[in-house]
């Protein structure tokens, strides 16, 4: 999973490294930095979590957090009162959690797994879980009603990021730049090939959870039409 922690405060990035290498979290997640809010959507191709310090009131970052680009992103924000998750709110910002900053050493690991766990169906044997269906982070294997099934890498990271992002849709060039990188030549058509290929492999009603979204890309829904 990809995390990205927004915040100008050296001793913040310290204590949200320090939750990944303590909680175990560094193999299985990447946590990207940023001091101030990135500029265009490419910039958030792939972020599954943010993690957001409003602690001095940026304009620019609430902007971003209540751009089209980080609706749908589960959010932690870090907050110096309680007044702050009003203004948020009222300000059409969707977030799944806060935390004080005085608080940050005791509270901040807790939250952060409450986030995994319930966002995200990161179990404690880290797994993504729909049903019969478990995408196993650790193993990097598919099981499906308890059968093992086959990918190829880039199949099994095209379907981890549908999964850890459920009902967003992603855009062919969003695909390939995370999975196959910028440096790839073959085109974005590449992508519906390994889609062709997940689905086949994939068991009723699961591979119809891939959804094609026509002239944009695909998306992961688990609510069945």
């Amino acid at each position: 999973m990809n995390v990205l922690l927004i915040t100008a405060k050296s001793d913040i990035t310290e204590l949200v490294s320090g939750v990944f290498i303590s909680k175990s979290m560094a193999g299985k997640h990447r946590l990207s930095i940023l001091e101030e809010p990135p500029s265009g959507i490419s910039d958030i191709a792939g972020i599954n979590f943010l993690i957001a310090d409003i602690c001095s009131g940026d304009d620019n970052l609430l902007s971003f957090l209540k751009s089209s680009q980080t609706s749908d992103l589960p959010k932690l924000i870090i907050i110096a009162g309680i007044a702050s998750v009003s203004g948020l709110l009222n300000n059409g910002v969707k977030i799944n959690d806060f935390v004080f900053e005085e608080n940050l050493d005791t509270e901040l690991g807790i939250r952060i797994e409450n986030i995994f766990l319930r966002d995200f169906k990161l179990n404690s044997s880290n797994s993504i879980i729909t049903g019969e269906m478990v995408l196993d982070l650790d193993k990097y294997e598919l099981l499906i009603n308890g059968k093992k099934i086959e990918l190829t890498f880039k199949e099994y990271e095209l379907l981890k990021i549908l999964l850890e992002n459920k009902n967003k849709v992603f855009t062919r060039t969003q695909l390939l730049s995370a999975v196959w990188d910028y440096d790839y030549y073959g085109g974005s058509r590449t992508v519906d090939v390994h889609m062709r290929r997940l689905r086949s492999k994939m068991e009723l009603p699961y591979s119809d959870m891939l959804k094609t979204i026509r002239n944009v890309g695909y998306m992961f829904s688990p609510e069945l039409e």
